[in-house]
This record gives structure tokens, sequence and C-alpha cells, in this order.
């Protein structure tokens, strides 16, 4: 046989190794088919320019977790110039960002930052109607009381987020106090009147004719509602609750003695009561009549009051003429220890509690303020405000108004 031809032939066979047996030709099986010829089972997918996503045959460098230096994708953390904060890796100047007010994600609700600490708002000026009083908050409004006189109080409602005041209703006389459920209104009005003919009413949020549910009564006060009565305060230690559905008036609690039931405030057992005085004090009574319990004593002219599950909490007024001596004070709803939760107060006149602070109004010294339920220093919240003496209490924000002007106010918490 002539020897160049059987060198072709040893190229062509050893060509045919080389690219590999057929699918469907006999020959030893590939490093991935198991001893039946079969795959051990389904190869790595390939990514869309071909490659085999977690191959094993991958160099180091390419397998997730970081390179073969053991470098990290983590970008390093932003470092601020003196005087910024970082706030998620935003340097900011927490003491007049809006959005960073004081620290970082205090948002001032709308209101300007100066110095680390968050400005009040103007919601609403309410001078067509007169001077705001007491105050409530729904999801939607503010609704208020306003003037101060015979024939000249009512009813008002402003937009939460703020607008233009609009009556509710108009004619009443000597309005003192609100609250609300979530379908109507309730106060309280000395009457044309002021000792004789006194009332409690209703009216639905969204206007109409109102309804009284008490009425002949002495310097009605403070108010409290639940799901089935409005309790009620009035001059000479009277307790009392009407039916919401209208009826007739229940007594609940009255005696005879120096000072008068002033502020009110309930639970789903007891009506916590202040009488105010000198040496006034704080009480309670069961929802549904009975003897009262001596919470606290040698309150000094106890004004306002609001509970939670634990205490009941009020605001003494402090001492005529500067009345720079009131304090903002607790006692456990069942009886005990008083703690004096602020000092120097300059006639607080309203106090309301959240689950982590207890806030209050001055209305001499002009301030909106809140000390930790756990114990710490006041912080003031706003200041030089025209005697601020009601509040309430939003998600993240404090709604208030000032007995000397005509606004509508809020600040953050």
């Amino acid at each position: 046989m002539n020897p160049s031809w059987l060198i072709v032939v040893a190229v062509v066979v050893l060509g045919v190794g080389a690219c590999g047996d057929s699918d469907d030709s006999p020959g030893t099986p590939s490093p991935d088919s198991g001893p039946d010829g079969g795959s051990d089972g389904p190869l790595p997918d390939a990514g869309e320019d071909g490659e085999v996503d977690g191959s094993l045959d991958a160099p180091p460098d390419t397998i997730d977790g970081g390179d073969a230096g053991g470098e990290s994708d983590a970008k390093p953390p932003v470092v601020c110039p003196p005087g910024l904060t970082n706030c998620s890796d935003v340097c900011v100047d927490v003491g007049t960002s809006a959005a960073n007010c004081g620290g970082c994600g205090h948002d001032c609700q709308g209101g300007t930052c100066s110095e680390g600490v968050c400005q009040p708002v103007s919601l609403g000026t309410t001078a067509a109607l007169d001077h705001p009083g007491d105050i409530q908050i729904d999801s939607t409004n503010i609704y208020f009381t306003f003037g101060w006189g015979t024939n000249q109080s009512g009813l008002g409602k402003l937009p939460l987020a703020g607008g233009t005041p609009t009556p509710i209703v108009t004619g009443k006389s000597w309005i003192n106090r609100l609250v609300s459920n979530s379908t109507s209104l309730f106060w309280s009005e000395y009457g044309s009147q002021p000792g004789a003919n006194g009332s409690v009413s209703t009216i639905a949020k969204t206007g109409g004719a109102s309804t009284s549910l008490a009425g002949n009564l002495a310097y009605p006060t403070s108010l409290a509602v639940d799901a089935t009565h409005v309790y009620y305060a009035a001059q000479g230690w009277l307790i009392a609750r009407a039916p919401i559905s209208g009826g007739t008036p229940e007594t609940l609690f009255t005696t005879s003695g120096a000072y008068d039931a002033f502020d009110i405030t309930i639970d789903a057992a007891n009506i916590y009561f202040s009488l105010t005085g000198k040496a006034g004090s704080i009480q309670k009574v069961p929802l549904t009549g009975g003897t009262a319990s001596v919470l606290a004593t040698n309150a000094n002219y106890p004004y306002s009051i609001t509970a939670d599950s634990a205490h009941v909490y009020w605001a003494d007024i402090g001492t005529a003429p500067t009345y720079a001596d009131g304090t903002i004070n607790r006692v456990p709803i069942v009886g005990g220890k008083v703690e004096v939760l602020a000092v120097a107060q300059c006639q607080p006149e309203a106090v309301r509690v959240d689950a982590s602070y207890v806030y209050w109004v001055t209305a001499c010294g002009g301030t909106v303020a809140r000390a930790p339920l756990a114990g710490g220093p006041t912080r003031i919240l706003a200041s030089g405000q025209k005697g601020p003496s009601f509040l309430a209490l939003g998600e993240k924000t404090v709604y208030f108004t000032t007995s000397f002007g005509y606004d509508i106010m809020k600040v953050a918490k």
C-alpha cells in the first residue's frame, strides 16, 4: 500500500474523532453522561450572551459574592462635612431642613425649620366668624367653637389641610366646650341667661338642625362622649349624662362644696373629673354613677384633664396674678403617687396624651409643649403664640387655637 495514502486516511480518522460523536452514533459516553449513556441531569442554562450561568468551570472572580480579591460591591458610607448630617446618604442641615428638622426623618408637616425646631403654620383665619375656641379633628376637617357672647357663638369647620373656615351653626350663646364622634358634634352652652338656661346640644358634622340633649343647666362646662351617651359637668359638682339618641338625662354624681366640677374625661369604666379651686382635687366616679373616689388632692386650680389606660393627667393653671407656677401632673387611675411632669408652666389650660408624650398649651406662656411619658425634659414645640388655649392631636401634628388671635394653627409633634 502506498504510504502516502495511509497518511491521508489517518488524518481523516483523527479529524472525525476531534469533532466528537454525533447524538445518534455509538461511541464512548461524554463526561456529562451517566453509565447508561443518558444525561445525569440538565445542563446549566445559558444566558442571552451564550455563557452558562453558574458554571463550575467559571474562574473564581466571576462567581457571585465578590471577586477573587474579596472586594465588596457596597458603597462606602457618605462622610458629611462639618455642620451637616448624613440622612439616608444625603448630607443635610438638620437646623434648616423641613424634612429632617432637628434630626433625620422629623418632617415639619408643611412648616419651616429654624434652628432645628419646626415652626407652626396657620391653617386658616376665623376673623370673619370670631375668635376660635375648643377644637376637634377627624380625617377630613377641624371643627371648632367660635365667639363668646349672647347670640354670638357658633361652630365651624376648616379642612385639615387648611383653607377657608365655614360655619356649621350660628346664633348660639356662650358656647364653652366641644366633643365629637364619627358623625356628630356635641357642645355645651351657657345660654342667653348664664346660670339658668345652659344646655348640651348636638348637630351632624355636615350641618342641619341641632338637637338639645339636656337643658336648664347652670354653667355646663366640659363634655365627653361614648357610643351611647354624652357626659357633662356643670356648676354645683354636677356630673350627668344624656342619651345621644335623645331621652332623659341622668345625674351621676353631685354634692355641695366650695369647688365646681370643671373638666371631665372618660374611659370604658369611669368618669374622671377635676374640682377646680386653690385646693382642688382629681376624682373618679363609675360611668353609671355612684360614689366618687379621690385620686389626688391639694391641686393648684386643676383646669384640664385627660387619661390613658394607666394614668389621669391634668394641668394646674397656677396661682393668680402671674400663674407662673403652673404644672403638668399625673396619678394612676387606680390611685397612688402623684407625679409632676413639668413645672413653671404659665397658665397651662389644655392637656392631651398619646402613646409617648403628654402635650399642653400655656395661655400666658404662649407655648405648645410636650414631655415624655417615660420621663425627661420638656420640649417646646411652638413659642410666641397668642394665648393658646385648646389643642387636638393628630398622628404627627398638634392642632391648636389662640384666644387672642383668629388663626387655627398646627405644628409638627
